[in-house]
């Protein structure tokens, strides 16, 4: 009976590991997702956060103009009072003797309609500074986006780079162990010595360490990618696209022109700046008199019903026009008005240093695509020049003209060779990714 049972139990344990073993092996064998840069660009933008906060901060800013314009309307408030009053101590009927408390009820309403017809210009400065608050955060939530942009280009630009990479060394492994293949052959024949085949066994293991780095590297850059996507970062993932060399027809101080139009951190200071102003015209408003108008009605009743005739004896109607002047309020409006100076001030002081900012981004993206092409061009010739060095290392050794020890130091020229030109790709890639943010644009087509 106990064994039974014990069978029994031991059938839905090693079901169970099946279970989890099968479903362990469908997802690490799922195929990977295969992603164009747009498609990445477009998912990250969905997903971040820090764009969805910029986007709320836009949304609450163009709330705020609501406020700004709605305070240029009356404003209208009623009220409905009930009240019901006793004496504290009940009285003594003369009549009959017995003890009352005399109670009284009765109603009270009222309705004021005012409006703020001048303030020293506070209602008016307070609607444009909110416009160029709502515009700064326009450019605020387009500094976001194009800052997240040009991390996702450089994380896939990264994992494109990384999956080159990868394939040279590949191709690197490939022709080790031919070389190896190749010397000990010659070897078994009499025509290379031991050495040969010691040397190029060594060469090949170093070939498949580094093929192991490579991959580990390539696993690394698409967990990057996937992180900035805000997924899973051992999500399966591919990219499509090759490394290719744009080209770029704008000048320094072209790019930097349509910068001063365009890029969202400088557009933001401009209108942080008009804002400043604004705020500094809002602090001096309060040294002038506030002229407002109004109309109130109100009206007691004894009884709800009657609360609400407004031909009744005892309503009362009231047309008003109020001129206020604040004589002190414990300096605090020489306070706004010092704080918005030396606020204006500072939006001043950023703005220049925020052109400059950009100028030195430009500047650093132009002479970064300058270097990148020159490297390409130079890596191109070597490339050509390391593969024929190669060809002709491996001809030489095969009639036995050349030691081991040229041929693999002409592999590992080759290998660096391409190496090389791959990386200069992704520099290049990089700066012209760099150039786009700082003037602005997405592209530059």
């Amino acid at each position: 009976m106990i064994a039974s049972k014990l069978k029994r139990a031991s059938f839905w344990v090693l079901l169970f590991l099946l279970t989890i073993s099968v479903s362990a092996q469908g997802q690490t064998g799922l195929s990977p997702k295969v992603y164009t840069l747009q498609e990445c660009i477009e998912t990250a933008l969905e997903r971040n956060y820090q764009v969805r906060s910029a986007y709320n901060s836009l949304a609450a800013a163009r709330g705020g103009m609501w406020q700004a314009w709605g305070a240029l309307l009356p404003r209208v408030e009623s009220n409905l009072d009930y009240y019901e009053t006793w004496a504290g101590v009940p009285r003594i009927n003369p009549y009959t003797g017995r003890p009352y408390t005399k109670k009284a009820t009765y109603y009270s309403a009222n309705l004021s309609i005012n409006q703020v017809i001048f303030n020293g210009g506070y209602n008016w400065f307070n609607i444009a500074y909110q416009k160029n608050s709502k515009r700064s955060a326009e450019h605020s939530f387009r500094y976001t986006k194009q800052s997240l942009i040009l991390e996702v280009k450089e994380k896939y630009f990264a994992l494109l780079k990384a999956k080159m990479l990868l394939e040279i060394q590949r191709d690197a492994v490939k022709r080790g162990e031919e070389q190896l293949k190749v010397a000990e052959s010659r070897y078994e024949l009499g025509a290379a010595s031991l050495s040969d085949v010691l040397k190029a066994k060594v060469s090949y293991g170093n070939d498949r360490l580094e093929l192991l780095n490579a991959e580990n590297n390539y696993k690394l850059t698409q967990s990057d990618l996937n992180y900035v996507l805000n997924q899973d970062v051992n999500t399966p993932i591919e990219v499509v696209e090759t490394l290719t060399s744009p080209e770029v027809t704008y000048t320094y101080e072209g790019a930097l022109r349509i910068a001063l139009e365009n890029n969202p951190s400088y557009r933001k200071a401009e209108y942080d700046l008009a804002g400043a102003k604004n705020l500094s015209w809002m602090a001096h408003s309060g040294w002038w008199p506030t002229l407002s108008w109004g109309v109130t009605h109100s009206a007691d009743a004894t009884t709800s019903s009657d609360l609400f005739k407004f031909k009744q004896e005892n309503a009362t109607y009231t047309v008003y026009a109020r001129l206020s002047f604040s004589i002190f309020e414990n300096f605090q409006r020489k306070t706004n008005v010092s704080d918005a100076k030396f606020n204006l001030r500072t939006q001043k002081e950023n703005l220049e240093n925020t052109k400059n900012a950009v100028a030195l981004e430009i500047r650093q993206a132009f002479l970064n695509i300058e270097v990148a092409v020159e490297k390409l061009k130079l890596m191109e010739e070597s490339v050509a020049s390391a593969e024929e060095d190669l060809n002709l290392a491996k001809e030489k050794y095969n009639l036995g003209a050349a030691t081991i020890l040229e041929l693999l130091d002409a592999e590992v020229s080759y290998k660096q060779a391409t190496s090389s030109q791959v990386e200069a790709l992704f520099d290049h890639n990089l700066a012209v990714s760099s150039l786009e943010k700082a003037v602005g644009k997405e592209t530059l087509q």
